[in-house]
């Protein structure tokens, strides 16, 4: 199958994030106590890192500065420029899967959208996307949750499930609104899907490569049918092949994946995802070190001041093409 304009278009974009502090932003620089904080007026390309932080029983670890943390870019220790604690604001696409087979569950699944858009900080912004056989933007990216919640309630169920597709245009938009942004904000995409990607005209992995180019944190919601109960095929479960695959684009992002066993857990899982975005850390900096062959750099974060901290982040970046002449 031959690769569409618009994806050979996009993987020509800049691994580095493009990080714009400005007049008025709620961050801390490295080195600097929370009151008083300055703040900052220069445009610089950085690698921007969203890290989450919890102990060995999963419970966020809160109050770190920018000195808990050690950053490896391939290796070589990095200088953080840029610090931020819970206060960054989020830019968030709420994806839903609007193919056939969502029919008859779409009602709990609006519900339950709808309830996570409420719990959105004043300084956050959401968007919401449907799709089955093509992606429909259905709200831009706004404050307004009335919005919000009448672009959720308007999705309609019918065609195939073109997954892959869609997520690579939300990513690539995403990185967009980001690098054209007077402000510093966090991406992220929370995604509901019910089984194996079937139209998309993408590949899984140009979505993986998306992924490492843009730095937007994936939180894949799979409720697949094998999974719930009443269908005969609850063992199955573990070896749906989707699983893997939203598994790992969790991991690529530095996001998390999560498969509920019933529709009434959606709540739940909203509300987690809902919690890390708002108390996760902003982390970024300008790349030092000498350059090598490869355009894919491996991220390592490490919080340095205690032992029972464990920071999550993704796994690396595509380097831009200017970087290795």
């Amino acid at each position: 199958m031959k690769t569409p304009t618009i994806l050979a278009a996009a993987l020509a974009c800049s691994a580095l994030v493009q990080v714009r502090a400005v007049q008025g932003i709620d961050v801390q620089a490295p080195g600097q106590a929370a009151p008083g904080r300055p703040t900052f007026r220069a445009i610089t390309e950085m690698v921007a890192l969203n890290v989450t932080v919890v102990d060995s029983h999963q419970r966020d670890v809160a109050g770190l500065t920018s000195g808990d943390f050690a950053v490896y870019d391939d290796g070589v220790p990095q200088q953080l420029d840029f610090f931020g604690a819970g206060d960054v604001p989020v830019d968030l696409a709420v994806v839903i899967d609007a193919s056939s087979s969502m029919r008859q569950r779409l009602p709990v699944v609006q519900k339950a959208a709808i309830r996570f858009v409420k719990v959105l900080r004043p300084i956050d912004r959401g968007e919401v996307v449907a799709f089955a056989d093509e992606m429909r933007f259905l709200q831009p990216l706004t404050h307004d949750e009335r919005l919000l919640e009448k672009a959720i309630a308007s999705t309609k169920a019918g065609g195939d499930t073109s997954l892959f597709s869609t997520l690579y245009v939300v990513l690539k938009e995403l990185s967009k609104v980001g690098r054209d942004s007077k402000e510093v904000r966090r991406p992220a995409i929370v995604v509901l899907t019910d089984g194996a990607d079937t139209s998309s005209l993408v590949s899984y992995d140009d979505v993986v490569e998306m992924i490492r180019r843009t730095g937007v944190a994936v939180y894949p919601i799979s409720i697949a049918v094998s999974r719930l109960p009443g269908t005969g095929q609850a063992d199955a479960r573990a070896l749906d092949p989707i699983d893997e695959d939203l598994r790992r684009l969790a991991r690529e992002s530095g996001g998390q994946a999560f498969f509920p066993q019933r529709l009434e857990e959606l709540d739940q899982v909203y509300a987690r995802v809902a919690h890390e975005l708002s108390t996760q850390y902003s982390l970024a900096y300008v790349p030092k070190g000498p350059a090598h062959g490869s355009l894919f750099h491996t991220l390592m974060v490490q919080v340095v001041s205690r032992g029972d901290a464990f920071p999550r982040t993704r796994l690396g970046y595509v380097a831009a093409q200017s970087d290795h002449p």
